[in-house]
């Protein structure tokens, strides 16, 4: 009961820091177009860092309440809800670097930069939990242990990729 009340009072707080930045921000409220697809019309250059800011706070809240889960460990609220943690900064990361890719200019270059490095701090994060105690498979390596190793290496690609410009 103690853990439930925690979590709602955690996920209130996160919901009440995002709705204020919503209001103004397309890329942190739902969608009115057909679909949900963005509404590109509406996307300036200084809603991108803030998204990405709101959507690392989420995922981040995500997994602090996945480790401090006190219920027994499954695949349900372990691996699943790892899975579907951090579907803001997906969203807001997909919508960003697909335009960059498309039409790109000097601010969004520089959006790149910062949120790259606030990236590595989310992975950090992320590699930090990598014990989940008592959340891990008791195998040599949990499935969450692999998948973050596969990660760190697509993201030591990409700073290799990047270094190579």
């Amino acid at each position: 009961m103690y853990m439930t009340k925690k979590l709602l009072i955690a996920g209130s707080a996160l919901a009440l820091i995002c709705s204020c930045n919503s209001m103004e921000n397309p890329l942190l409220k739902e969608s009115s177009a057909p679909f949900g697809a963005p509404e590109f019309d509406k996307i300036k250059n200084e809603h991108y860092l803030p998204a990405f800011e709101a959507g690392i706070a989420e995922a981040k809240a995500e997994i602090d309440a996945i480790v401090a889960n006190e219920e027994e460990p499954s695949f349900e609220n372990t691996i699943e809800a790892m899975e579907y943690s951090g579907e803001t900064l997906d969203r807001v990361a997909g919508i960003f670097y697909n335009l960059m890719e498309a039409n790109t200019n000097d601010a969004m270059q520089e959006t790149a930069e910062q949120h790259f490095l606030t990236g590595e701090q989310v992975f950090s994060r992320l590699t930090e939990t990598v014990g989940l105690p008592g959340r891990d498979s008791g195998g040599e390596e949990s499935l969450f242990v692999q998948r973050n190793l596969e990660l760190q290496g697509f993201v030591d690609g990409l700073t290799a990729a990047a270094g190579n410009r």
